[in-house]
């Protein structure tokens, strides 16, 4: 089988691998779940929070969260796509058609932000499932998206699963599926071995953005306002500013 690594932010073609026979993919519509790969050689261009694509049957999409050097091989640790969606929106209480619900929060989100950072242009949504139903929230009720998921899947029995998208044979984008929920898979081998992996210093992402959002009876801070970490250490309001980093979380 054939991994391959794509960049988080444009979605382009980074470089690839091949997997043996040693993994262990976790696949879940409800939990989000880690997945592991062991790789033995030291060249691929490949950074933390990447996707890592396994193309047979489009078995897995998920995102590079940790690479762990074992001197004689790394291990590479990714969480399936939901992951993305772990950032925190405000909710307000909705009857209707939940799908709809559902996209307009992932569209304003990663779509149509004011925040060009945080938007991926790559991210499409189909709408498979017409089930209507009420949601109920507290007033100036904060959550992620994450959280919505897994609150949609228990109570409405709905979900989402990502598709990778190719346009005349190269990647394109990946579409998100809002459907009915399905059942889990897990699926481990032995004897993996992918070559050439290049990594950054670090393991780990930081949050380098902030929202703060008014309480609806807020009399004197009516503003959304959001704070940004720069690669200095320093923090800004300034979207554009020059030392932002390239990803938002």
């Amino acid at each position: 089988m054939e991994l391959v690594i794509l960049d988080y932010k444009t979605f382009q073609y980074k470089d690839h691998a091949y997997i043996g026979e040693t993994f262990d993919i976790n696949l879940d519509l409800v939990i989000t779940q880690k997945s592991t790969f062991k790789v033995n050689t030291t060249k691929i261009n490949a950074s933390i929070g990447d996707y890592v694509y396994v193309k047979d049957d489009e078995l897995y999409l998920g995102v590079i969260e940790n690479i762990e050097d074992e001197k004689t091989h790394l291990i590479l640790s990714a969480v399936d796509f939901k992951q993305l969606f772990k950032i925190e929106v405000l909710v307000q209480s909705f009857t209707g058609v939940l799908a709809d619900f559902l996209e307009e929060m992932i569209r304003k989100t990663y779509i149509t932000n004011g925040d060009q950072v945080q938007n991926l242009s790559y991210l499409s949504i189909s709408k498979e499932t017409s089930k209507t139903g009420s949601l109920s929230f507290d007033d100036d009720k904060v959550m992620t998206i994450y959280e919505l998921l897994e609150l949609l899947s228990k109570t409405h029995g709905i979900n989402i699963k990502e598709e990778v998208v190719f346009e005349d044979g190269n990647f394109k984008g990946i579409l998100i599926r809002i459907i009915n929920v399905s059942n889990g898979i897990k699926l481990k081998a032995d004897l993996l071995h992918l070559n050439d992996l290049v990594i950054n210093d670090s393991s780990k992402e930081d949050i380098n953005k902030v929202t703060y959002l008014p309480r609806k009876d807020n009399l004197f801070f009516k503003d959304t306002i959001h704070y940004y970490l720069l690669k200095d250490g320093t923090i800004t309001q300034d979207p554009n500013h020059e030392l932002r980093f390239e990803k938002s979380f």
